[in-house]
């Protein structure tokens, strides 16, 4: 996406577990001596549901984890029982360093407190997270 101040800005469109895997797994053997930073926006109430433990599993390659709002799509109505905050808990067995950040705007403070020079910021996400892109370019 950009660069700025040293900091790298990547995005992913990995709403899966095994894409975020894959991307994270790439993201290390490219940049084996930088500190990932990633922000995954879930996507959808029964996606996060039904793979919640793959989910939580799934970032610990990343060394910092922004946990974002989960993205609903018009066909829902219902949470399921289950939210972003009950899924940074979860990632937290696996990644010490995680963080629920919420939106847009929580989630922009939140990298820009965090980033420092050298660090990958890799987005992943299905839902609108590509909407941060400029704002945080500009903020860094």
């Amino acid at each position: 996406i950009g660069e700025k101040n040293g900091i790298s800005v990547y995005d992913d469109y990995a709403h899966h577990p095994t894409e975020i895997e894959a991307a994270l797994q790439a993201a290390r053997d490219w940049f084996p001596k930088r500190r990932i930073v990633t922000v995954f926006q879930p996507h959808t109430y029964s996606r996060t549901k039904a793979l919640f433990t793959e989910f939580s599993k799934s970032l610990k390659l990343s060394d910092v984890v922004s946990i974002m709002d989960i993205y609903s799509s018009a066909r829902e109505t219902d949470t399921l029982g289950v939210d972003s905050k009950l899924l940074t808990k979860e990632v937290g067995k696996h990644q010490k360093d995680v963080s629920y950040t919420g939106g847009h705007k929580e989630t922009l403070k939140f990298l820009v407190k965090t980033a420092q020079p050298g660090d990958i910021i890799l987005t992943m996400g299905a839902g609108d997270i590509f909407y941060i892109h400029k704002d945080l370019l500009k903020a860094l």
